[in-house]
């Protein structure tokens, strides 16, 4: 009752609606006879497990520090255009709710609905933050599951600091929740806490992968943090999923990644090849003319999918914006082409190599999904050899979303003032032999007279085939930049057996006796020759420029 009239000489409740400062998330503000059993914020990095459509901002300078805190759960929010949305699960239908809203934002009036029910019409957002409390209407509620669609009305966007569920089921406030992720170093890492994202120490943590696995153990620390190694086959992703069990006591709860979300494969960038044996045409260039439309439909690359008067052409490389198309904000476009593949490529692999989607591209061909990259400004690499159909036309299909995290983490589309969504860079197709040099990285150093240097080569092969291979070599020659062969020792490099699917990986170090060195007056490039062999049998050549420089900081300048 004290806090109530202290509260009611401040004007934070108004309209018989309660009304807490954004601070107040302690015990003194949970509703009588209710549990909290579902929080979403953005003052952690997942504290918002059941937001579907909304992205995070944060208020800057305009917000002084005396109305939000820096911690304050009323600096950042929840925006959309159109509406935030937020869905529960696991509900009792026999239960009655509450839900509590952190409302702060000028200029902005909003609507809420509950599976379509109304929670409140329309409002007009307060010029502090303040938390709003509304009864969940009965009829409102479906089976087990419920929707939460805040709407707007007028202003900017939609604004939303943050949202409670509330619930008489005291068992609804005992749910674990299970985050999982890859450190890139054979690890799975994760976390588990309570519905409120309060650390659990001492859950049971059991992990697998595919049927009849032995399941890997973990337990959580005082942080509710859990590590294990996992097997090499996990990284690789693809379309497999890891189930994530966790149990304290009488809580049990279960989370189900796919591996691709979940184990980032190894970055893989191939060194476009010189030769290939067996195959005339190297590569197939993507650049052109392709096929574009506005907010694709699904399966938009077939024939009928799209209207004809809803289909323009469009120039690859090159921002849509500058090509005059309006894409919208969060929406997306979609390109396709058809493209003939060479006969002799059946039994290569086939990669796609693009330079640069801005900022998601999706990625199909023949109508099987082969990839997806987000990061507007890095290439990638997919290997489409199952998807692709040697001698004949493929039908090749990019989704692509300008608006992403990765957008919003570096800001480029505000930067620009316009979208910078499309396929912005190179695109190609090319061939490898199943077995191939997937990676070649050169460095080169010099001794302490700058005189002599060392070659270091560090490669990887990948045998891409079904069948383990043997007696394989990578040979390799090195000319001056006058065409001069110069001695290598070694000048091949031997190669164990490697199984199938496996990845070779060697470092060998090559001296060079007096090199001519690379300057920025004097730019002397040497070519470097490595040939894969297979036996007595070229599978292929690649060819890379090399400079030979050293750069080192030294004193206290």
């Amino acid at each position: 009752m004290r806090r109530r009239t202290f509260l009611e000489r401040l004007g934070l409740i108004v309209g018989g609606a309660y009304m807490g400062q954004g601070s107040s998330l302690g015990s003194d503000s949970a509703p009588a006879g209710f549990h909290l059993v579902a929080l979403d914020d953005w003052r952690g990095v997942h504290r918002y497990k059941h937001l579907v459509a909304g992205k995070p901002m944060t208020y800057g300078a305009e917000v002084p520090l005396s109305v939000a805190a820096i911690d304050d759960p009323a600096r950042t929010y929840t925006s959309d255009p159109a509406k935030a949305i937020y869905r529960y699960s696991g509900l009792a239908a026999s239960s009655r709710y509450k839900v509590r809203i952190l409302y702060f934002g000028e200029k902005r009036v909003q609507k809420a609905y509950v599976n379509g029910v109304e929670l409140h019409g329309k409002l007009t957002l307060p010029k502090k933050p303040t938390w709003y409390e509304y009864d969940v209407p009965p009829q409102a509620l479906k089976g087990s599951s419920l929707e939460l669609a805040i709407e707007h009305v007028e202003g900017p966007d939609v604004a939303v600091s943050a949202v409670e569920l509330w619930s008489s089921d005291a068992g609804l406030s005992k749910g674990l929740l299970i985050e999982a992720s890859d450190d890139s170093l054979g690890h799975l890492m994760g976390s588990v806490t309570d519905n409120i994202y309060t650390p659990v120490q001492g859950a049971q943590l059991s992990v697998t992968s595919g049927a009849g696995e032995s399941p890997r153990k973990a337990v959580t620390n005082a942080l509710g943090r859990f590590e294990l190694d996992i097997p090499a086959a996990w990284r690789k992703g693809g379309g497999g999923e890891v189930r994530v069990v966790a149990r304290k006591g009488q809580q049990e709860a279960e989370a189900v990644f796919r591996l691709s979300d979940v184990f980032v494969p190894a970055i893989r960038l191939s060194p476009k090849p010189t030769s290939v044996t067996g195959t005339e045409q190297l590569q197939v260039d993507l650049q052109g003319q392709w096929n574009f439309t506005v907010q694709p439909p699904e399966n938009f690359w077939e024939r009928a999918a799209v209207k004809v008067s809803e289909v323009f052409p469009i120039q690859v490389p090159g921002e849509w914006a500058l090509q005059g198309f309006l894409v919208p904000d969060k929406g997306a476009g979609g390109y396709w082409r058809s493209v003939e593949i060479p006969r002799d490529w059946a039994g290569k692999r086939v990669k796609l190599r693009c330079d640069g989607v801005y900022s998601l591209g999706r990625v199909w061909i023949n109508g099987k999904h082969v990839g997806d990259h987000e990061g507007g400004f890095t290439p990638f690499e997919l290997d489409v050899t199952e998807a692709v159909q040697a001698g004949g036309d493929n039908t090749i299909a990019i989704h692509v979303t300008s608006d992403t995290l990765s957008d919003e983490l570096s800001a480029m589309n505000r930067y620009a003032q316009h979208s910078l969504g499309g396929i912005t860079r190179k695109i190609l197709l090319f061939a490898l032999p199943e077995v191939n040099v997937a990676r070649i990285r050169v460095e080169t150093l010099f001794d302490k007279q700058y005189v002599n240097a060392t070659l270091r080569l560090s490669i990887a092969i990948a045998n891409e085939s079904v069948r383990d291979v043997t007696q394989f070599a990578l040979n390799m020659t090195l000319t001056a930049p006058d065409g001069k062969a110069l001695p290598l020792f070694p000048a091949s490099i031997p190669l164990p057996s490697i199984r199938a699917g496996e990845v070779l990986e060697k470092t060998v170090e090559i001296p060079i006796s007096q090199p001519e060195k690379w300057e920025a007056e004097h730019p002397r490039l040497h070519t470097l020759t490595c040939a894969l062999n297979g036996g007595a049998s070229l599978l292929e050549t690649v060819k890379l420029r090399v400079g030979f420089r050293e750069v080192e900081f030294g004193g206290r300048s």
